[in-house]
């Protein structure tokens, strides 16, 4: 449920700011991030595998396909706001910052139906 749901729920004159405040005191909840996916109905997964069996046929095509991706780590931490939930029994974290950060880490890859491509550490943007 949600803090505004529970609000609505305990029929008491409280914020939802005060049912937040209790849940984290409570030390029994966790912040963590969703696992994210598609929300794939049963339509979709049968036309996606429609799609690739029509298009399976086309293996000289796919043998010319690079498939690449890059990613930035920051060597400080995320980037944006560091925000977590923490059980109250135990001390808070903290967290080093830079003043102009501690540098980051940029790496490319890439795969194809020959085979991957070695990891490149990228120097510039």
């Amino acid at each position: 449920m949600s803090v505004r749901e529970i609000t609505g729920a305990s029929r008491l004159q409280i914020s939802n700011n005060t049912v937040h405040r209790r849940i984290i005191e409570s030390g029994y909840m966790i912040h963590a991030k969703m696992a994210r996916r598609l929300p794939l109905s049963k339509l979709h997964i049968s036309k996606r595998l429609q799609w690739a069996r029509n298009h399976m046929s086309y293996c000289d095509k796919w043998m010319a396909i690079l498939f690449s991706d890059e990613r930035k780590w920051n060597l400080d931490g995320k980037d944006g706001n560091i925000k977590y939930w923490h059980d109250l029994r135990k001390e808070p974290g903290s967290f080093i910052s830079w003043q102009n950060g501690s540098g980051s880490v940029m790496m490319w890859a890439a795969f194809s139906f020959n085979g991957q491509v070695g990891l490149a550490f990228l120097d510039d943007r």
